[in-house]
């Protein structure tokens, strides 16, 4: 759920390093839109429109300020979290698309703009471990490991899917107040699907990662023995709260394969502001299917989203049987949460609209990345430092 102010300006006060610690800094996009000439006759002072914009690149943040003069006025605000990175079935969760109006300030007042990084996907062989990196931003997301915790027999052939991290959160902020925060999506799980006893890796169902303020889906995968079919699952990461972290997934095991040991909760995403989302978790599940055909399958859950409060990680489980039949699953991780004050700075602040990042995610994909716009009027001619 979208989150609002709970209680004083005060209690949300933030200082200019906390709010870029980790950053890079950047020189500020601003367009400048031509002013309509005015009559020869007419003393108004020309006015023209300015825009200013922060953007994300891969999983690094964006950063910039500028000062808004006491005279702006038509202040309009967007503010887009960073997508979550998808595994090879699915895609990860979307970011928050926020914006709306703020009031002209009372006095000039500096202005912070924090766009997020997206999630990377994670790797999707045993060749290349290549870790699923969570997206920078007010709220970082949570990132996959590289490679299951424990290394698979050295005889065995290995099959390595990792899911996604997390998209991190964009902020925006008026003065030393923290205004607006659009939470990340969460990182698609991975599961590398149902092993026979032949060896034929079998079509999965993947874990799509939780979109901003959402909790991700539940994983499965399903053993085909008839009258006995069971059905492995991990269930997605919780989204942050507008206080606290999202809880992680919990998994859970065939009713009847040795349930001990064979089950991982996510990790909780931190708590507000600025929360990060949980790291993922690895799974691994080895077996033969004949005394010369040894097999590991391995993978991961997805990471939670950064933003106001973190989405908590995906859980795992993993189920075996004799003769080959192996399965292993992890599931998305749960989407950040979002913030809009009713003030900040001084400026007071009308929502308009809320939804989800314009670029939909795609499986295998890394994550897109956010943006923070602002755009209003003031005297033609201004020139930024």
């Amino acid at each position: 759920m979208r989150a609002t102010d709970p209680s004083s300006p005060e209690q949300h006060r933030l200082s200019r390093r906390a709010i870029v610690k980790g950053a890079a800094w950047s020189v500020p996009v601003i367009a400048a839109a031509a002013a309509v000439p005015q009559a020869a006759a007419s003393t108004t002072p020309a006015r023209q429109t300015y825009t200013v914009t922060a953007t994300g690149a891969g999983s690094a943040q964006g950063y910039v300020t500028f000062r808004l003069p006491a005279d702006a006025t038509n202040i309009l605000y967007t503010v887009v979290g960073g997508n979550g990175a998808g595994s090879t079935g699915t895609a990860g969760g979307r970011g928050a698309h926020l914006s709306g109006m703020a009031s002209t300030p009372p006095a000039e007042i500096v202005v912070t703009l924090l766009a997020a990084g997206g999630g990377i996907t994670g790797s999707h062989n045993s060749s290349n471990t290549r870790v699923g990196q969570g997206g920078a931003g007010y709220g970082a997301g949570g990132s996959t490991p590289a490679a299951p915790a424990t290394a698979p027999p050295a005889d065995h052939q290995f099959f390595l899917s990792n899911g996604g991290g997390g998209g991190g959160g964009s902020a925006l902020q008026f003065g030393s107040e923290l205004a607006v925060v659009a939470g990340g999506g969460g990182g698609a799980g991975q599961l590398d699907g149902r092993l026979d006893g032949s060896g034929a890796l079998s079509v999965p169902q993947y874990a799509k990662g939780g979109d901003a303020d959402a909790t991700a889906a539940t994983a499965r995968v399903r053993f085909d023995e008839g009258p006995e079919e069971r059905t492995l699952t991990a269930t997605g990461g919780a989204s942050g709260t507008a206080t606290t972290g999202g809880a992680g997934g919990v998994g859970s095991t065939f009713e009847y394969y040795e349930p001990a040991d064979r089950t991982a909760d996510g990790l909780p995403g931190t708590d507000a502001p600025g929360g990060n989302g949980g790291n993922a978790l690895s799974w691994m599940v080895s077996g033969s299917t004949t005394t010369t055909k040894h097999y590991a399958l391995a993978g991961t859950s997805g990471g939670g989203g950064g933003g106001y409060a973190g989405g908590g990680s995906g859980s795992t489980a993993i189920g075996s049987r004799h003769l080959g039949h192996l399965a292993g699953v992890g599931s998305g991780g749960g989407g950040g949460s979002s913030y809009t004050a009713a003030q900040a700075g001084g400026l007071v602040l009308t929502p308009a609209f809320a939804g989800l990042h314009p670029t939909s995610p795609t499986a295998g994909a890394n994550g897109a990345a956010g943006e923070v716009t602002v755009t209003f009027e003031a005297a033609a001619g201004l020139t930024f430092p």
